[in-house]
């Protein structure tokens, strides 16, 4: 994925903020306890992006959990109305 580097800054506590477009029209700040190189933004941008993706699967997957418990209790009930 494109991403692009807006800026960088330093917080008040000493930390090294860096505001990254992720090329979808978001925008995330990544934090670093000093300057980072453009190679360790790539990993923290690949890994935020993995991150991101696993919780969408996970919640896929509860999703899905959800919708079989559901569709087995309709059937317990339909049965108790026959």
């Amino acid at each position: 994925m494109k991403y692009q580097i807006l800026r960088k800054e330093i917080d008040m506590s000493g930390k090294i903020r860096v505001w990254v477009d992720m090329g979808n029209g978001e925008t995330q700040i990544l934090k670093f306890p000093k300057k980072p190189t453009v190679a360790e933004v790539k990993t923290e941008v690949d890994r935020f992006l993995s991150t991101k993706e696993m919780n969408k699967q996970n919640e896929l997957e509860m999703t899905n959990r959800q919708i079989a418990d559901l569709e087995a209790r309709k059937k317990q009930l339909e049965a108790k109305i026959k």
